[in-house]
């Protein structure tokens, strides 16, 4: 949450972004899996789940504490709290010379409908510096009423226009925020 300001937030209207190639290299995956507790405490934090790094998460002890509960809100309470995957990529917008890249997190749903056009026969790679596609979308509404609508690929290729763009790729690995055990128990208690 502290680095919000850094991610890609799309405007009201037409978006266009160009979905970047890996920071790791080009033969290697352009996406971050990160599992993500939201509903955290009284607050309502969000945080990775301590598991993405292998260790302990306190938060998947309070949902297992909650699930096994007789009270159905704290079996909501549970549910609200389980991690669910987001996803990670780069993107520039504009496609120019001077164009921003900043990581853009999406929920699995979104990203596996951009997924599902990887590779095919319009699209390609469509991260290709030299042959890749933009990507398009319509944001409408705020808060829970928030709506991205006419999602696609542009139908023509283009090359990556933005000047330097292995210097501005953000390296997500290292971009994840990683809350300690303490600081995670702070936020199911509520703590500031």
């Amino acid at each position: 949450e502290d680095r919000q300001g850094n991610f890609f937030k799309p405007k009201d209207g037409r978006n266009l972004v160009r979905i970047m190639p890996s920071w790791r290299g080009l033969e290697e995956v352009f996406y971050l899996q990160v599992p993500t507790h939201q509903n955290i405490g009284p607050d309502n934090k969000w945080g990775t789940c301590l598991q993405f790094w292998n260790e302990p998460c306190p938060v998947d002890t309070a949902i297992e504490e909650l699930a096994g509960s007789n009270l159905a809100s704290d079996q909501t309470l549970a549910a609200k709290m389980v991690a669910k995957d987001r996803f990670l990529v780069n993107v520039g917008y504009p496609n120019e010379a001077d164009g921003v890249v900043k990581p853009w997190s999406m929920s699995e749903s979104w990203f596996l409908e951009i997924l599902s056009d990887y590779g095919n026969s319009d699209y390609g790679d469509f991260t290709d510096v030299r042959r890749g596609h933009d990507y398009t979308f319509t944001r409408t509404g705020t808060g829970l009423a928030t709506k991205y609508t006419n999602k696609k690929f542009a139908p023509k290729s283009t090359k990556l226009l933005i000047d330097d763009y292995k210097k501005k790729l953000i390296n997500l690995d290292a971009f994840i925020k990683h809350y300690t055990r303490k600081e995670l128990r702070g936020f199911l208690r509520g703590d500031e």
